[in-house]
């Protein structure tokens, strides 16, 4: 949205109250249709030329519904139009919209480069024809372009080892208490204890709540207080010619040796 200056003395000037007298019009009519002038050439005439419009050109401009020759005389009389040679222009023009006029053009040449600038570019898209017009066309390769596998690889969790009090303490009372309600006859404590051997021979884990749920999930309940009997596992007692274990029965409580960690 463009805008000119408009200055508070132009009510009291004595080239306005002329004007006015030319026309016959009150002093806010000849103001109105001052501005009218002005803001019409901004967008037609905006470097204050008049020679290539008509007086009725200039009539329809100001919106002035009189005679369009008595109207351009009274703008030249009153000094608000300046005539040469039966020419006009706005006087003081460059004085009042120099500065956006100016801005104007810059804005025309900056985008007018730029729509150069986006043909050329364009047009280097276009097979067979190149971006720099003065380098010569070259084949396009035909070997197939391999994408660069951009994939970031997910980085696990780093694994702790845990004992069962410290498991205990990861959870308060209330998740105890709503574990009790989802896992009933369950022990928390005995399986706790169970959870960070089997985890703990195997390195540890790296989200030991979500192990120790999915822990109980799998856990058989009690029968009148009593914790269900061990069951055996199968793991290698005695190495091999390799350095293996080889296969024995162990309790699983019995994880927890140092010694087995390799053999699982």
């Amino acid at each position: 949205m463009a805008w000119i200056e408009s200055h508070q003395s132009l009510a009291q000037h004595p080239k306005t109250r002329r004007l006015a007298r030319a026309l016959e019009v009150s002093l806010p009519t000849a103001i109105g249709h001052l501005h009218l002038l002005w803001w019409w050439t901004l967008d037609y005439a905006e470097d204050g030329e008049l020679v290539r419009y008509t007086p009725e050109d200039i009539a329809d401009a100001c919106q002035w519904e009189g005679d369009a020759i008595t109207l351009w005389e009274g703008l030249i009389s009153s000094g608000f139009v300046d005539a040469n040679e039966g020419k006009g222009c706005v006087h003081d023009w460059d004085d009042y919209a120099g500065k956006l006029v100016e801005r104007r053009r810059r804005n025309r040449d900056y985008m007018r480069a730029s729509r150069v600038r986006h043909v050329g570019t364009t047009l280097g898209h276009v097979e067979g024809y190149p971006t720099n017009p003065t380098e010569p066309t070259q084949q396009n390769s035909t070997i197939p372009t391999v994408p660069e596998n951009k994939t970031t690889k997910r980085r696990l969790p780093k694994q702790t080892i845990l004992t069962a009090a410290a498991l205990m303490e990861l959870f308060n009372e209330s998740d105890k208490i709503e574990m009790t309600k989802v896992f009933p006859g369950i022990n928390l404590e005995w399986e706790a204890g169970k959870c960070v051997d089997w985890h703990n021979a195997k390195g540890g884990s790296g989200n030991w709540k979500l192990a120790y749920k999915n822990w109980l999930g799998n856990a058989k309940p009690s029968v009148n207080g009593v914790v269900p009997k061990e069951e055996k596992i199968i793991y290698r007692s005695t190495p091999d010619a390799d350095g293996h274990y080889a296969p024995g029965v162990i309790p699983k409580t019995m994880l927890v040796d140092p010694r087995i960690k390799r053999g699982l």
